[in-house]
């Protein structure tokens, strides 16, 4: 154990031999900061990754370098007026340095002017500076343990704002720049706070970890998932219309590049009528959202589009991750590009007029879609069974859908040592709590018959759970 902590320390050595001291983030590091927000707990990522060099000043850029395709950034580059000044909306998007001053560049969404803040990294205890009318002022230096790491800090006040910049890890905790600059842009009229929680530089990787691929994609034969289908138009010849899926895993193969599902959706009406049922089957592929869901600080990169085939796209709102309790949430939204046709000048202009927000679970997969180009077309998953975990709404339609003619009866009741287990259909799961809700018994192999012969004698909950996902709970007594 000593000699992997020595190890630590020898490598985070080298990485600050070669980092720039006090600066607010660090070249070449992903940083992941949280933010605590009224009802979620949001994680965004910053990563300075090019320089350029202009006389005595240094340029560094955020999110410079797409890590899904190059010639990304570099069209926004050729043809800005495609992105009406958001390459980085609402968000740091340069950084010039100069002298220990660091000049952060802001852009905000929608066209809003592009705004800067003054930043003196080496600025020493109690030396203080204007920036936009506001004063900012180096209050102390101290250590902080960061991360598992003791290292040399600065705290810089800002009006009620506090700032913490480490000597080598960047901003240990700062607020959202154009939400001091304007105070309404923050959340209920405050800044949002950023707080680290982990960093990745080169093959280090410190503190919060991001969910990969697999952990997105891992749904198995039985698991079942459970839809709310939304269409309104702004036509308003075109009615409203609702309509709810049920998706039950038949097959599933998962491989080091891409995760394949087969599944039987029964469709019901607004009124959760069964209509009909179809077989169905979804690709996904890491170098697609593997890609997209990996690098959450690229904010542009292809995706397929179910009717549009493959789009290229960048993103112009946001995209982060939300924790809650064991799962992580990906969040994107951005905007396609459309075509608009000037009628009055007689040409045709470039226009993004289809926004879409997609959100990726860790515990689920994909669980939401919602695109709001004229109108509003939601799909939103509204409850699940995975590996016998029910989640949200699972009390699922059923009328005529492929659980009406599947049933499980367990007998006798009460027993002495053992029960039988009836049901049309395999039995894949089975576990029993005691009174006291210990866990008693566990099995996967499908079986009919249990011994249960070791049981004192008391009151049991079975849980009993088939292949099509249905699940039953039984009272048992043991004489």
């Amino acid at each position: 154990m000593k000699s992997f902590f020595l190890f630590l320390s020898l490598v985070l050595s080298f990485q600050f031999s070669y980092a720039q001291s006090w600066r607010p983030f660090i070249l070449g590091q992903k940083s992941y900061y949280k933010l605590e927000l009224n009802d979620v707990t949001e994680i965004e990522t910053f990563k300075l990754d090019s320089t350029r060099q202009y006389g005595d000043s240094i340029i560094s850029y955020f999110n410079y370098k797409s890590d899904i395709k190059q010639e990304y950034y570099d069209l926004l580059i050729r043809y800005p007026e495609l992105t009406y000044g958001n390459i980085n909306p609402n968000r740091i998007d340069s950084i010039i340095s100069c002298g220990g001053v660091d000049i952060m560049y802001l852009t905000t969404i929608y066209g809003s002017p592009i705004d800067s803040f003054i930043f003196k990294s080496n600025a020493k205890v109690n030396e203080s500076w204007i920036t936009n009318g506001l004063e900012i002022k180096c209050t102390a230096f101290d250590t902080y343990n960061i991360l598992g790491i003791v290292d040399s800090v600065k705290i810089f006040s800002c009006g009620s704002y506090e700032f913490i910049l480490s000597k080598h890890f960047g901003f240990v905790k700062f607020f959202e720049l154009n939400g001091i600059l304007n105070p309404l842009t923050g959340d209920d009229g405050y800044p949002n706070q950023y707080e680290i929680i982990g960093y990745v530089f080169d093959t280090i990787s410190v503190g919060y970890k991001q969910p990969g691929f697999k952990d997105y994609f891992h749904l198995q034969k039985g698991d079942v998932l459970y839809w709310k289908k939304y269409n309104e138009s702004y036509d308003i010849t075109i009615k409203k219309n609702t309509s709810y899926w049920l998706d039950t895993i038949t097959y599933s193969y998962i491989s080091e590049d891409s995760v394949y599902y087969e599944y039987k959706r029964n469709i019901y009406d607004e009124n959760k009528s069964y209509i009909t049922t179809k077989q169905e089957n979804k690709y996904h592929l890491k170098n697609r959202e593997g890609a997209i869901l990996s690098n959450p600080i690229s904010w542009f990169g292809p995706l397929l589009n179910s009717g549009w085939g493959t789009i290229e796209f960048f993103y112009l709102d946001y995209l982060h991750l939300e924790i809650n309790e064991s799962d992580t949430t990906s969040c994107l939204s951005y905007l396609l590009p459309g075509i608009m046709i000037d009628t009055i000048e007689s040409r045709v202009n470039m226009m993004f007029d289809y926004g879409t927000t997609t959100r990726y679970s860790t515990r689920a997969g994909h669980i939401f879609t919602g695109s709001y180009s004229w109108g509003e077309h939601s799909t939103t998953l509204l409850g699940s069974i995975i590996d016998g975990d029910g989640n949200g709404d699972t009390n699922f339609p059923t009328s005529m859908n492929q659980f009406a003619k599947t049933d499980i009866s367990v007998y006798p009741n009460p027993f002495n040592n053992y029960i039988n287990i009836n049901s049309n259909q395999n039995v894949e799961f089975v576990e029993m709590f005691d009174c006291q809700g210990c866990l008693v018994l566990s099995q996967s192999n499908k079986l009919n018959r249990l011994n249960l012969r070791h049981l004192k004698q008391g009151i049991y909950i079975l849980k009993v759970r088939n292949e099509s996902g249905l699940q039953k709970l039984v009272r048992l007594t043991k004489n």
